[in-house]
């Protein structure tokens, strides 16, 4: 399972991310000389796109929302120096989607008041979600990888006020932000 996004509601607040069908994912790659769980690093990126259409019930709980991804694992024979290189990269989604734990609130100061409503973050400007460690592939090759997924029609983060709220960006305002929370 490889984590898309991560929501923080305030109180009562409540929140979901939608995918939708040709929603762009970047992952890494890994390259070993031995194949041994030990010996492979980050290697380059691939993309995959969704094929399937999901949308997450709206909760009040702090989450990461994560879809299922395949990767392969393979070995190319004679490389420059004569030696086998493994490869392991992203070959499609299975259409599977989960939840997990978004653990504590983080602070951040790029924050905008918001009316009673549902505020929805899906623009491509701004910065993509990336997360670091966002591909749980360890028990296969010994690291995770990193997953990088832009905002856009296809992949959007919400969240529902029933009172006067402020959300916060990570790393810029909320309309632009990487990742967002929502606070008193």
């Amino acid at each position: 399972m490889s984590i898309i996004g991560e929501s923080w509601p305030y109180s009562v607040d409540t929140s979901w991310m939608s995918s939708a069908d040709s929603h762009s994912l970047t992952v890494d790659d890994a390259i070993s000389g031995t194949g041994a769980n030990s010996s492979w690093k980050v290697g380059g990126t691939s993309s995959t796109t969704t094929g399937v259409t999901f949308t997450w019930d709206s909760s009040s709980a702090y989450r990461t929302y994560k879809i299922e991804l395949h990767y392969g694992k393979y070995r190319q024979n004679g490389n420059c120096e004569g030696h086998s290189v493994y490869e392991t990269r992203v070959m499609y989604p299975t259409g599977g989607y989960g939840t997990g734990g978004a653990g504590s609130v983080p602070w951040w100061t790029h924050c905008t008041q918001v009316s009673p409503g549902t505020w929805t973050r899906n623009d491509t400007s701004g910065s993509s979600y990336t997360k670091s460690g966002g591909v749980d592939i360890s028990g296969f090759i010994g690291i995770d990888l990193s997953l990088t997924t832009s905002y856009s029609s296809t992949r959007e983060l919400n969240y529902r006020f029933t009172v006067t709220r402020h959300v916060c960006g990570s790393d810029d305002v909320p309309s632009l932000a990487a990742k967002i929370r929502t606070k008193a």
